[in-house]
């Protein structure tokens, strides 16, 4: 049996994320205890595996229908019997959630060069100066701030050419130390290229829209985004109160407005692990180490390996 495209991204469409969900339930609780702040990045390598799988294994037979046990030989067979299904009756849907998604993904882009003709994001000499502190820190050569009305907190925003945004009147109410608490932690987003990882989460929910649970799969890989940019955010400024105090007045804030948002309908109970991992910070910035990379690698290559003889 020949795999055709559409055959092996739906099959792989399904195992990447089911791989995601194993390492998420056996792991995930654990390393977010811990405040592994990585492990988002690493949540988010099954999402490319359909890509890859249809790189490296598009057109190849399935190896599985020629090798015993029968058992295995039964398992390949169906797998691949779902796959052909998926492709012949979903190619339809699958088309239109593919132009969905990009359009969901280009939306806020648009809506933000409309506010930004329209003159509605301000700039701020003050903020400008603070943020440009900021981001020399942390080795960003060019983030652009705006104050924007409106019941916003803040966010960030474009991964090429990045900026941030804070509502005016939620900055009102925000010390100098909790601004730039703000700030440092929305610049972790942009140094995290966030936008990015939040661009491909979005558009991977409508094109795999046949996976049971994904939105709730992003969910927590947003939440661990958001703690590690809070680690980040600490390791810089050097100071808990003030991103403690600040995330405080934040959700009280009770913001009903948003372009694009980084905390938006994160649950309680990541509130609670945000700021318990702010009080219990070593005020260390996270690096990536020599056990981080050789992870990636593992996990890639035994996805591909062992996706490849499902299909």
């Amino acid at each position: 049996m020949q795999s055709g495209l559409l055959h092996t991204f739906f099959l792989y469409a399904f195992f990447g994320p089911l791989f995601g969900y194993t390492l998420l339930l056996l792991f995930g609780k654990r390393f977010l205890k811990k405040n592994s702040f990585f492990w988002s990045e690493i949540l988010t390598i099954p999402l490319l595996i359909p890509i890859l799988a249809i790189i490296l294994f598009w057109g190849k037979p399935c190896p599985l229908l020629a090798v015993n046990p029968s058992l295995f030989r039964f398992a390949g067979g169906f797998f691949c019997f779902l796959g052909d299904l998926a492709a012949k009756y979903l190619a339809p849907v699958f088309l239109l959630a593919t132009f969905y998604g990009s359009y969901q993904v280009v939306k806020p882009y648009l809506a933000f060069n409309r506010l930004l003709k329209a003159g509605v994001l301000k700039k701020n000499e003050y903020l400008s100066k603070i943020t440009a502190e900021i981001a020399t820190k942390m080795g960003l050569i060019k983030v652009t701030p705006y104050f924007m009305p409106g019941k916003i907190t803040a966010f960030t925003f474009n991964f090429i050419k990045p900026v941030v945004v804070i509502g005016e009147e939620y900055a009102k109410g925000l010390s100098e130390a909790e601004l730039k608490a703000v700030l440092a932690h929305e610049l972790a987003h942009v140094k995290a290229r966030d936008s990015l990882i939040i661009s491909i989460c979005q558009f991977t929910t409508y094109l795999y829209f046949f996976v049971p649970g994904l939105k709730k799969y992003f969910r927590q890989i947003l939440a661990f985004r958001e703690l590690r940019a809070d680690k980040i955010a600490l390791g810089y400024l050097g100071d808990k109160e003030s991103l403690a105090s600040a995330l405080v007045k934040t959700y009280k804030f009770g913001a009903t407005e948003a372009l694009v948002g980084f905390a938006a309908d994160l649950s309680n109970d990541v509130e609670i692990l945000r700021m318990q991992a702010i009080l219990e910070s070593d005020l260390e910035i996270p690096r990536r180490n020599v056990l981080y990379y050789a992870l990636i690698i593992l996990i890639v290559v035994l996805s591909l390996y062992l996706l490849y003889f499902i299909c």
